[in-house]
């Protein structure tokens, strides 16, 4: 595998939280895959309109998703 390693991503992730601590509209920051290499996911409830989205934290690449307000659904009873 020519991408970060499980560590690196680890480590970005842990960069990213830093630097996105007590910004409102985020949802989660996770570990993931994109394209088959390691990436740090920023799930975002709302995009606050003076963001500046991080691309890349050192060889780990960022990706950011709008995923909007998470609620349970309504169960209908049958």
């Amino acid at each position: 595998m020519d991408g970060p390693t499980l560590q690196e991503a680890r480590t970005a992730k842990a960069r990213v939280a830093e630097l996105l601590r007590g910004r409102t509209g985020v949802a989660g920051i996770g570990v993931g895959q994109h394209e088959g290499q390691l990436v740090v996911r920023v799930n975002w409830r709302q995009l606050p309109p003076d963001i500046e989205t991080l691309d890349r934290v050192g060889t780990v690449m960022v990706r950011h998703q709008l995923i909007g307000t998470v609620r349970a659904h309504r169960q209908n009873s049958l």
